[in-house]
């Protein structure tokens, strides 16, 4: 058998590594994650957007029902599709069917419509898988378990899309079964963020707390991510952090 060419070789060891990416992505999408910071600039930003508004716009329909991991396992999916060229265009006049029930199948549908646009046109492929891992890193950052599960990331998306005109994040942005004590957590966490009033400082915590001690962890963590959505990298901040790190220590006993 002739000995192959460099060229050939080369080839091979590519093959071989999209194929143990594709299973290694398979048992876990945060494999795929992007830790960089390439994409993180202006020129990137609509791309961003369009993913993001997809995503936010998904949840909205589902009512909230989609979690974490769903997301990144869309995303994923998509960078392992592109990387081995299995996406056509998609038709407009026959676009293809979801089945029921099928999260990441809708999250995958949406932003590969929202790409269609005359913005996502204008970007390359290699500009969208790495906008894609990009945002597979922050689904892991913000996620509030290790597994994807919880809705700590869109807890976080919902709250910036709302500053940026998408679905509001007020309190009926409250997890489902919330009574109306949980949901005035936002409430009262907006408050503090738009003054920084010392007593809005205590009543949040105090009240943040309180929820905790009744056990739930997940509904703090997740409207602390939210109001940093909404309220980003203000003086706010630390508080906010400090209060879903609390929430997902308990949470994790």
């Amino acid at each position: 058998m002739p000995k192959k060419s460099r060229d050939q070789q080369r080839k091979d060891k590519l093959v071989k590594r999209k194929e143990r990416d594709h299973k290694l992505a398979k048992a876990s999408p945060f494999f795929l994650a992007y830790e960089g910071n390439r994409y993180k600039t202006d020129h990137y930003t609509p791309l961003f957007l369009l993913v993001e508004t997809a995503i936010g716009q998904v949840d909205q329909a589902t009512r909230g029902s989609i979690e974490d991991r769903a997301v990144a396992d869309a995303l994923a999916g998509l960078v392992t599709q592109i990387r081995r060229r299995e996406l056509t265009p998609l038709d407009p006049a026959s676009p293809p069917s979801v089945p029921p029930g099928d999260a990441v199948a809708f999250l995958q549908l949406a932003i590969r419509a929202a790409w269609s646009d005359e913005v996502g046109q204008s970007f390359s492929t290699e500009d969208k898988v790495g906008i894609l891992r990009t945002l597979i890193n922050s689904v892991n950052i913000w996620s509030i378990h290790p597994t994807g599960a919880g809705r700590g990331y869109l807890a976080y998306l919902k709250g910036f899309l709302s500053k940026i005109g998408g679905p509001s994040a007020g309190s009926s942005a409250a997890t489902g079964g919330a009574d109306e004590a949980q949901e005035s957590l936002y409430d009262v966490g907006a408050e503090y963020c738009e003054t920084l009033a010392p007593a809005a400082r205590k009543e949040l915590m105090d009240f943040a707390d309180e929820l905790i001690a009744d056990g739930e962890y997940e509904y703090v963590a997740e409207t602390a991510q939210m109001l940093i959505g909404v309220y980003g990298q203000g003086p706010a901040l630390p508080l906010l952090s400090a209060m879903s790190i609390r929430a997902l220590k308990a949470m994790r006993g």
